[in-house]
């Protein structure tokens, strides 16, 4: 890698001050008209990410207008700032870079094509730059693209990694067939990075990976990336330099029969240190029976710490009926009967001294003319930052929605040593609603609960926790609703509401 691609990469990824005043200031000035059909504060697209620009303004990445893409600023109050702007189909990611915001998307896969090719948007004035290819290959096999960002998400590169399984289905948007990534072994796998200009450099990383099985990967503030892999019955994590050298490896066993990678994976690089790399994940031991564990690679300990292994039977579930103070669940009604749990890996968060991670049970029920998804108990797993398993603290939820599953149900903000914690379906008092808001302390795992009231325009909509954004000490929430209005047509509602405390 080329020096001053390394020093691009370490040098002011982030908006500049100049921006972030020129955001607050067409915050303040701009004006987007509304019709009495539409109201201030009500949108006609579906809010799947969410990058915090200000205390008081976020960018979402949306889906609108019958799956037409774009993105959108929202204010604290949830008004619009400035326009909305369209952008090509097929977007799967967004990033911050010098100022700007980086829209990333992929082409149609069929015939073997694969690119990755994104926009820069000017968050000041809207313009959309022009179209720039990051990567492109003619390949039948499946390829795993990966928008490596930092915890303000800024972009620091793009993971490229072609398995050995090819796609039968050559029509399919390549981003969509990652989830079985691990059937093949990886063929090749590449970081891209930028510099100011937008000119790009292709590394090769030097690991030997045939045979190997990609799991996950991560990137430090400074570059650094973890990139781990399942071989011969041992999980190992790799550390590569910003200048793309394999610097050390570390692995532990790991005795499986499947990997369940379709989003039943996360992970996490110690914001502190920037030197280790943590995941959450769930596997298949046998007969099916799913289990879920967390493993830390800590490279400046040259250690790998394993977690508290979980079985996900119909025993796990039964501690499920009641909370550490011995009070009955009422969540433990929409899994009880059930043949074992699909404990989804939702979020990990780190202190200064423990390691957070935040799981949701989630399953599928499908009828002729209907499937639902169900959103059950959550759960949070308290460790050390050796993976000494401290406490498990349970919330009592459930959700049901007809809404795809992918985003949580749940969602945690660090605040200092205290973690804050949005969710949808918990049970309160009868006049509450259902959007619970709580506060942990990990060190005691003391839980204390705040209701939010919804507001009369939210009503029948769905919170979406996973896209709030923290103003303050207090969230902002959107909220969606959608129904089909014909053959592959849609109807879409949302509201971005700041979230008032009863």
């Amino acid at each position: 890698m080329k020096p001053y691609f390394v020093a691009a990469l370490l040098s002011a990824i982030c908006l500049t001050s100049a921006s972030l005043s020129a955001i607050a200031q067409k915050d303040s000035t701009s004006a987007v008209p509304k019709t009495e059909e539409e109201p201030e504060g009500r949108y006609h697209w579906n809010p799947l990410d969410v990058i915090p620009l200000t205390d008081s303004i976020a960018l979402y990445r949306i889906n609108y207008h019958e799956n037409e893409e774009g993105l959108a600023m929202v204010n604290r109050s949830g008004n619009l700032v400035g326009q909305e702007v369209p952008l090509p189909k097929g977007m799967f990611d967004i990033a911050l870079f010098h100022g700007k915001a980086l829209a990333f998307y992929t082409m149609d896969a069929a015939k073997g094509n694969r690119e990755v090719r994104f926009r820069p948007v000017n968050l000041v004035t809207g313009e959309v730059g022009p179209e720039q290819t990051i990567f492109s290959m003619h390949s039948p096999f499946v390829i795993h693209y990966t928008v490596e960002r930092d915890a303000a998400k800024r972009f620091l590169g793009l993971l490229v990694t072609m398995t050995g399984y090819q796609n039968l289905k050559g029509e399919e948007n390549a981003s969509k067939a990652v989830d079985i990534a691990n059937l093949g072994s990886i063929q090749k796998a590449t970081l891209i990075t930028l510099n100011a200009a937008l000119e790009q450099e292709e590394h090769e990383l030097s690991g030997a990976y045939e045979g190997k099985a990609f799991i996950g990967a991560g990137m430090s503030p400074k570059g650094d990336l973890f990139y781990t892999y399942t071989h011969n019955g041992e999980l190992t994590t790799e550390k590569y330099t910003p200048a793309g050298e394999l610097a050390a490896t570390l692995s532990c066993p790991w005795q499986v029969e499947g990997f369940a990678i379709g989003g039943h994976a996360c992970g996490e690089v110690d914001p502190a240190t920037g030197n280790a790399y943590t995941l959450q994940l769930q596997f298949v031991m046998h007969k099916d029976i799913h289990h879920a564990c967390a493993y830390r690679f800590d490279f400046g300990a040259s250690q790998v710490y394993v977690g508290k292994e979980e079985t996900l039977d119909k025993e796990y579930l039964k501690n499920f009926k009641h909370d550490a103070s011995g009070n009955k669940m009422r969540g433990y009604q929409s899994v009880y009967g059930l043949d074992g749990a699909v404990m989804q890996p939702v979020q990990i968060v780190e202190t200064r001294d423990f390691v957070i991670v935040s799981q949701e049970i989630q399953y599928l029920i499908s009828g002729r003319s209907f499937t639902d998804f169900n959103y059950g108990i959550g759960s949070l797993m308290i460790y050390d930052k050796q993976l000494h398993f401290l406490r498990q603290v349970l919330l009592d939820k459930h959700s049901v929605t007809p809404y795809s599953m992918g985003q949580g149900r749940q969602m945690l903000h660090l605040d200092g040593d205290k973690i804050d914690i949005l969710t949808v379906g918990s049970f309160g008092e009868d006049r509450h609603s259902n959007i619970g808001y709580y506060t942990l302390d990990p060190a005691t795992g003391a839980l204390s609960a705040r209701f939010i009231v919804r507001n009369r325009e939210c009503r029948g909509l769905e919170p979406m926790p996973a896209t709030a954004f923290w103003s303050g000490k207090a969230p902002v929430i959107p909220y969606f609703w959608f129904r089909l209005a014909g053959w592959n047509t849609t109807k879409e509602r949302a509201r971005v509401e700041p979230a008032v405390f009863e």
